[in-house]
């Protein structure tokens, strides 16, 4: 992978949204470009810090059996 990756490409990277082939091409690029691994590490930075504010919701129990019809 010669051109660097966008911010779709860096969220679908961390969400392993990619193929394999682009998997490993993300991987060596971001092993190689200081501009893409900084990008990267902001990007998992802002996705910890997003998760650490939702951690009590993404905690709770969602109440889908008691939304369920009886049949």
């Amino acid at each position: 992978m010669r051109q660097c990756l966008d911010e779709g490409m860096l969220q679908s990277y961390f969400d392993g949204e990619l193929s394999t082939s682009l998997m490993e091409s993300a991987t060596a690029h971001l092993a190689s470009c200081v501009t893409c691994a900084a990008a990267a590490r902001e990007l998992e930075d802002e996705n910890a810090l997003l998760s650490e504010a939702f951690a009590l919701e993404f905690d709770g129990a969602v109440p889908t059996d008691r939304l369920r019809p009886s049949n």
